[in-house]
This record gives structure tokens, C-alpha cells and sequence, in this order.
């Protein structure tokens, strides 16, 4: 059985399961709380289950008898903004857009703060990156992708416009760029040209896996982590390289 937490949301409680040492939602309390048919939407996951990356796993606490479908928490973003509004009933519209708005931040932040490491860290080997500039930077591309533009043109736009380093700005100024930087992408979303929209639709009928920009940051994240784990470890062997050879000749040529 996966390790499960239980997170409050707007008078429910979701859920969060870790699945490969990642963070994964049961999708049937997301898509029922909506007040959205099940059915349906399953049935529309299990057709591009490469694009979603679902994952059936055992969780005892919702269906003792039957596997439950599971989305990975960094997709839950796109799936939830592949809902068209206009087309759900009108009495449950307020509460789909409730959900796109916030769930997968209050997911997101709920995993990030609660959950543990996932394996030791040393002084000499820890990475850290604070989640709010993680956050800024995933903004920052999925913004950069709805328009069409590079990255350094969408940080160029928000320096002036903000009148500050939006990438090097002090750590309690992150929440409200990432607020700020929210609203936009959700404008951004609303008048995303036809033909991404197009090229979104054409992709989730062939099948094939899209990958999003928000996991192409989050590969070039960990590359960064990686580049650095080996910069520092290649530092600590060049440096007990060099006492070794100081001890070496002082034992020689005492």
C-alpha cells in the first residue's frame, strides 16, 4: 500500500499517495468533487494514458477490491485546464474553476511541505531550491509556451512591468510575483491561440505522449542538481587528492 496524505480542500478532504518516490492523486475524488461524471473521464484518461501518465495502484481506504487510476501531481495542472468550463452544467461551473484555480497548488504545497526526504542528505551532497522559485520558473515556461515566446522575453516583460529582478528578487516578495504571474497565465490560457489549441487536440488523438513545459523544467531542474552533485563530489576528491599527496611528502622527505 502507498504511503497516503490526506489534504484538506474547501470542506473535503483529497488525497495525496507516493508512488515511485512521487507524488500522485486519485483522480475519481478529483474529477466527484467537481460534481463531473466519473465515468466519462475515465473513460477519457484510459484512451491517452501515455500523455497522463496513469497509474493503477491498490489504495485500501478508497476500493479495498478494485485498482484505483492515479494521475502524477505535475499533470494535474494540464488536465485540469483541458476542461472546457463553458461545456460542464452551469450549477457545477463555480466549483470546476474553484479547482483549476487552487487544487494543484494546494496539492503542491501540501506535498512539498509535509512529505519527507526522500533519502539522506549530507552537508557535502544537499541541494536545495526554495519551492516558491521552483514554482516561479514553472510560471515562467508555461507562460512563455502559451505565447509563443522564449522565456528571457516573458522575464524581460515582468522586470519592467514589476520594477524588479523577478529570478533574483528577495525570497518574501516570490509569493505575490507567483500570484501575479498566475492570474496572467490564466488570462493567457483563456486566449491561447488556435493553433496550440489545435496542435493540443491533434496530439491527444493519436495517442501520443505530450510532454509538457512544465516537465521539460522540471528535467533541466534535476540536470542542474545532478551537474552540481558531481561539480561538488569532483571538488572533495581533487581536494583529498592534493592531502594526500601533502601527507605523502612529508613522510618522505622527513
Amino acid at each position: 500500500m502507498p504511503n497516503q496524505m490526506s489534504v484538506p480542500f474547501h470542506g473535503t478532504n483529497l488525497l495525496l499517495v507516493e508512488h515511485q518516490n512521487q507524488p500522485y492523486v486519485p483522480m475519481k475524488m478529483i474529477v466527484e468533487g467537481m460534481g463531473l461524471d466519473w465515468a466519462s473521464q475515465f473513460k477519457k484518461l484510459k484512451a491517452t494514458p501515455e500523455r497522463w501518465g496513469v497509474v493503477m495502484t491498490t489504495i485500501p481506504s478508497i476500493d479495498e477490491n478494485n485498482e484505483v487510476s492515479c494521475l502524477p501531481l505535475r499533470k494535474l495542472f494540464g488536465w485540469l485546464n483541458s476542461l472546457q468550463v463553458k461545456r460542464v452544467r452551469e450549477e457545477i461551473r463555480e466549483k470546476v474553476i474553484q479547482y483549476q484555480n487552487e487544487c494543484d497548488d494546494v496539492l503542491y504545497q501540501y506535498w512539498t511541505e509535509h512529505s519527507l526526504p526522500l533519502q539522506p542528505q549530507t552537508e557535502v551532497i544537499q541541494v536545495t531550491k526554495p519551492s516558491h522559485q521552483l514554482q516561479l520558473q514553472t510560471y515562467l515556461s508555461q507562460l512563455a509556451y502559451l505565447r509563443g515566446v522564449s522565456i528571457q522575453t516573458v522575464e524581460q516583460e515582468l522586470n519592467q512591468k514589476l520594477n524588479t529582478s523577478v529570478l533574483s528578487c528577495d525570497e518574501t516578495q516570490l509569493p505575490i510575483i507567483n500570484a501575479h504571474l498566475k492570474l496572467l497565465l490564466r488570462e493567457e490560457e483563456k486566449s491561447a491561440s488556435p493553433r496550440i489549441r489545435a496542435l493540443n487536440s491533434e496530439t491527444a488523438e493519436q495517442g501520443m505522449k505530450l510532454i509538457s513545459e512544465t516537465e521539460i523544467h522540471m528535467m533541466r531542474y534535476q540536470l542542474e542538481q545532478q551537474q552540481q552533485l558531481v561539480e561538488k563530489l569532483s571538488n572533495s576528491v581533487i581536494a583529498m587528492s592534493k592531502k594526500t599527496q601533502e601527507l605523502l611528502g612529508s613522510k618522505l622527505f622527513v
